[in-house]
């Protein structure tokens, strides 16, 4: 192979057997079809991380309200019992994620 031809990106490989291998190149049908499968992916991707800071943020909201809850006094603990004080405190971070938009 010449320097004019290495440096014009012509190189040519050889395969196992000797024989010369073109370069590889890919259709524009297939580099088209690559870039959907990406898109794809990351918008997949997107989604779950979207989901997750959902799930990360209620789980917040419901420590704050059930700290309330559990700091509000003797009243509020002589009406419910610790598990209905878990529901009403995941029933809170529900509504704060809904008057947030985030349904």
């Amino acid at each position: 192979m010449s320097d004019q031809e290495r440096s014009a990106g012509q190189f040519v490989g050889a395969s196992a057997y000797g024989q010369a291998q073109r370069p590889f190149q890919p259709t524009p049908e297939e580099i088209a079809e690559w870039r959907k499968k990406e898109e794809e992916q990351r918008k997949v991707y997107a989604e779950q991380q979207r989901k997750q800071a959902r799930a990360e943020l209620r789980d917040r909201f419901a420590a704050a309200a059930l700290t309330g809850l559990l700091v509000a006094g003797d009243n509020f603990a002589q009406v419910y019992n610790r598990d209905e004080m878990a529901i009403e405190a995941w029933n809170q971070a529900d509504a704060m994620l809904k008057a947030r938009g985030d349904d």
